[in-house]
């Protein structure tokens, strides 16, 4: 193997190694994506269970779809990357093949010579010719040597010629599962098509109820807004017991074991574990347009985590829980302090803690609420850090 190739295959094999662990990756994706595709058609299932059309079932669709579009750019990502695997592997198979007509015309040549001097007495008389004796067993030397890399030239041979044809055999497993993963996307590119119909037909169809819309809009408002004045008030009294107590004890707002896991929290930003076993985010943390009434955007004070029916909210870190606030509709929201954050869980149906209660994290503290309209089982997670909100979103670990 000459140089040149062999510093090309060498290249080859390097960025071939970086690909494979990005191949891994999109593959991990890939598998997670389609995980949180199966688990929204389920949830779907069961908002379609009572056979209304609801505002959460077009949620649950857009989640769907942009689910979709995530698995196709991890479809067409791989493909680029399995294109440029293909276009390096037909380099490396002309390198190959290049070093292999070099090998077989050396060892060719190699091979006339033998067969020029195949009389022993040519190569006594070459070995005897010489002019002294450190020349002639110089010479001896050379006849071993040309022997041996005789017999290498033949090896490289047979080792280049298996390491041709393995390349081959790959190349050929890459182009069927390039056309492999065209067919997938063929067949994720008509799924999108039938979702983004479908999810039109649910815009038009909540459209014609806009007046009905709008009037349980206002509801919701009037009754978020109360619920969101009573949370922001708890937390200005959380806030003001602080300050009563740094006054108190001449130091910070919170005692020295507060401190300590107010700084683990803090430092477990985008890792902290979700409030759900299972679930998946339809609404986001900040101001959004709603879906169906244009002209309305809608502030949201946390981000939406719809789960199965059944399904227990979970703390997300160590804390105390330091209130329950009744909501209408036989709901309650839980709030828990952690340190100078405090985390608040709302939509809870049944309570499973008091107030005044440690808790640990991923300590399950009650049964998320349904909504018996739409089937709809929406956790909302709020993350405030004294009197200021978070964007929950970047605290709990990405999926």
């Amino acid at each position: 193997m000459n140089k040149v190739s062999g510093l090309i295959i060498v290249l080859l094999l390097l960025v071939m190694s970086s690909w494979a662990q990005s191949k891994k990756t999109l593959e991990r994706k890939k598998k997670r994506t389609q995980k949180e595709i199966n688990y929204t058609n389920k949830l779907l299932r069961e908002t379609q269970s009572n056979k209304k059309v609801s505002f959460n079932q077009l949620l649950l669709i857009e989640k769907k779809i942009k689910l979709r579009e995530e698995l196709l750019n991890s479809i067409f990502q791989e493909q680029e990357n399995l294109k440029t695997e293909i276009n390096n592997n037909n380099e490396k198979i002309e390198a190959l093949e290049s070093d292999l007509i070099n090998i077989k015309e050396e060892y060719a040549r190699m091979i006339r010579f033998a067969y020029q001097h195949r009389n022993k007495n040519d190569i006594i008389l070459f070995v005897f010719s010489a002019e002294s004796f450190n020349q002639a067993f110089m010479r001896m030397k050379y006849i071993q040597q040309y022997s041996e890399y005789r017999k290498k030239q033949a090896k490289a041979i047979v080792e280049t010629q298996n390491n041709l044809n393995l390349q081959i055999e790959e190349l050929e497993k890459q182009k069927i599962r390039l056309d492999s993963l065209i067919d997938e996307q063929t067949q994720e590119s008509v799924a999108l098509k039938v979702e983004k119909s479908n999810q039109n037909s649910l815009v038009i169809s909540l459209q014609s109820e806009e007046q009905k819309l709008k009037q349980k809009l206002e509801k919701y408002h009037k009754e978020k807004i109360k619920i969101q004045n009573a949370i922001s008030d708890l937390i200005r009294r959380e806030a003001t017991k602080a300050k009563a107590n740094n006054k108190k004890n001449s130091y910070d707002a919170l005692t020295p074991e507060q401190k300590l896991i107010s700084t683990k929290f803090g430092e477990n930003k985008g890792r902290l574990p979700w409030p759900v076993q299972r679930g998946i985010i339809t609404y986001r943390y900040g101001i959004q347009p709603h879906p169906v009434l244009k002209e309305v955007k809608e502030k949201k004070n946390g981000v939406g985590i719809s789960t199965t029916k059944g399904s227990l909210a979970r703390s997300i870190f160590d804390g105390t829980v330091t209130n329950i606030l009744p909501l209408s509709g036989n709901n309650s929201a839980i709030m828990i302090k952690h340190g100078e954050y405090i985390t608040v869980y709302v939509n809870i149906k049944e309570v499973m803690v008091n107030v005044g209660q440690k808790v640990k994290s991923k300590q399950e503290i009650g049964v998320i609420y349904t909504n018996p309209d739409d089937n709809r089982t929406t956790l909302e997670l709020q993350i405030w850090k004294g009197t200021t909100l978070q964007n929950p979103i970047y605290w709990i670990t990405k999926k």
